[in-house]
């Protein structure tokens, strides 16, 4: 019997996830400012690999519905003073 991918409760296993499988990262290290994105995040955005990213270009480039979820990782981040990934 083949395998659904699915495991027990639902979930989908981790080899089958296209999500657990993304190379999409932005990441922002509070204390030092700077901040990473992965390759593939430069492509979605549609940008060059060599310009530097920013928090207000990253807000621009995210999808509206999303937007809100970034704002408040920010938000979250510069309060505690603990970098993310997104």
């Amino acid at each position: 019997m083949r395998s659904s991918g699915f495991r027990a409760g639902g979930r989908i296993s981790p080899a089958l996830n296209p999500v657990a499988n993304c190379r999409v990262r932005f990441g922002w290290k509070v204390s030092s400012g700077e901040i990473s994105w992965s390759d593939e995040t430069f492509r979605i955005f549609q940008c060059d690999p060599h310009t530097k990213p920013t928090l207000e270009f990253a807000l621009t480039r995210v999808h509206p519905k999303d937007r809100e979820l970034l704002q408040q990782q920010i938000e979250r981040a510069s309060r505690d003073g603990k970098a993310f990934d997104f």
